[in-house]
């Protein structure tokens, strides 16, 4: 029996940028990126390829908790809305005004974004007691790195 190996055009080809933190609004070193990513993206399509072009935020670190009070005046727990506003900032202003071709814009806060983590990592990837252990570590002893408890559910 042989092994049929796909054509570059069957191949999913992936395309990320950095995963900008919504802290603040927009500006042209974001758009920077997305050109960047945007021109592999049309390029491999005009070639035949299949391309996931991946772009989003990062909604997880203190700066933002603090840009968050910040903007609220010192009000506490407003994370999630603060990062709502802003991510729906990059979404629209830098991908849709300046056509930029993504296939996907991902929020760090999302349900989608949770379960890809979960399956891809938790599931596959974390199997000895060792790596869960790192996990946990990693996520529940550092809990100033970390906000989502106040942007998830």
């Amino acid at each position: 029996s042989t092994i049929s190996l796909p054509t570059p055009a069957e191949k999913l080809y992936y395309i990320t940028t950095p995963i900008f933190y919504p802290n603040a609004s927009p500006h042209i070193g974001h758009l920077y990126s997305l050109v960047t990513g945007d021109v592999f993206a049309r390029y491999q399509r005009l070639n035949g390829r299949n391309v996931e072009y991946l772009i989003g935020t990062d909604e997880h670190r203190m700066k933002i908790q603090r840009a968050a009070r910040l903007h609220f005046g010192g009000e506490a727990g407003r994370e999630k809305e603060f990062c709502d506003a802003l991510s729906e900032r990059f979404r629209v202003y830098l991908g849709r005004c300046a056509n930029i071709s993504n296939t996907c814009f991902m929020r760090g806060s999302s349900e989608e974004h949770h379960r890809a983590v979960d399956h891809g990592w938790v599931s596959r990837l974390l199997t000895s007691k060792a790596q869960l252990m790192w996990l946990f570590l990693a996520l529940h002893l550092r809990p100033s790195a970390t906000f989502k408890a106040s942007i998830g559910k």
